[in-house]
Parts: C-alpha cells; structure tokens; sequence
C-alpha cells in the first residue's frame, strides 16, 4: 500500500505543497498549521528537499554524531519531542512505508486524533496540490491537473494576481492572510 492509499483508508486529509524554493511553501504550511490546529486537527508534516547531504541532524550533537558512525537509525528523545534520523536513502515506495509506519504509531499513541498530513516537494503525490510560485512563469512551468489552488509569494502581488486568475482558473489563496479559505476549498 502506498501512503495516498493508506490516507485515503483511514479518513486522513493530505494537503501537498509544491514549488521552487523560497516561493512560500514554509510560510504556507506553518499557517495552514496554525489554522488547522484552531480546528483540531494535529498535523503530521513530510518534506523532501534534493540535498545531498544531511540537513536536519546539527553538527556536533550527539545523534549527529551517531549517524556519523554509522548508525542506521537513531532516535532522541528530550523533554519536548522525539526525533528520528533515518540514515539511509530510500526508494518512494520504501519511503512511503516508512512514514506510513509513523503515522500508524502516531495514530496508535493518540487515538482520538484528527491528523491532517501536509507535503512539502513531493511532486509523485496524485492528491490536492498547492503550487507555490513567485512569478506567473513559475506557475506556467509547473501546474499539472492535481494543482487545485496556487499560493505563495505570488498571491501578494496585485500585479499579477488578475493575470494568474484570468490564466489559469484556480483558485488564488493568500494562505499567510486567509489560511481558512483554503481549508474549505479542500473540505476539511
């Protein structure tokens, strides 16, 4: 089973992000975040980037410093959160696996839970997109058929927004001023 089929079966939302970097899917997804906690859900966010290099371990830690060792998992826990670090690359569907097996731990310590699950750089996911762009050309190159609302840094600029709307007949959601208007574009 792969995660888009897993959510769907259990009644979890999904809302996936995608755009160039620094065309607004960070500030997007921590206002969609804010907005869907206002409705109680808990949110549950995956996020791909093309590094090649580790990014989310800091240097000179002591989990940072397992991985360099060679530790195939390592997993902190402090008083606030509990971090996992898969040192390994793995395949989408290996991937999908993986966070497929969070969640349902996730699920199994928090029962009573509503989840919504947000995407960010998963472009292979056949669910509700929310393309990000800075200028109408990036939105050109990148709108395919599951794209369902375009955000970003693009929608704070007048100039171009009764191009964008004209153009390409979806929705125009400023998620940092209305984050609820695209939680009810997307029922949930």
């Amino acid at each position: 089973m792969n995660l888009l089929e897993y959510l769907k079966n259990h009644n979890i939302h999904l809302i996936s992000f995608i755009g160039y970097s620094h065309s607004g899917k960070t500030a997007s997804i921590e206002s969609i975040i804010t907005a869907a906690k206002n409705r109680d859900f808990h949110c549950i966010v995956l996020k791909k980037t093309n590094h090649s290099l580790p990014i989310f371990d800091t240097p000179s830690k002591d989990t940072w410093k397992y991985s360099q060792n060679g530790a195939s998992m390592v997993i902190g826990r402090t008083k606030v959160e509990v971090a996992t670090f898969l040192n390994k690359n793995l395949t989408e569907p290996q991937f999908d696996q993986f966070s497929i097996g969070l969640i349902q731990n996730y699920q199994n310590i928090f029962p009573q839970e509503r989840i919504l699950v947000m995407c960010e750089g998963f472009r292979n996911i056949s669910s509700f997109q929310v393309l990000c762009a800075e200028s109408v050309e990036d939105i050109e190159k990148q709108i395919n058929p599951n794209v369902v609302a375009i955000a970003g840094k693009i929608t704070s600029n007048n100039e171009f927004l009764a191009k964008i709307s004209h153009d390409f007949h979806i929705p125009i959601i400023n998620c940092l001023i209305e984050p609820e208007k695209l939680l009810k574009q997307l029922n949930i």
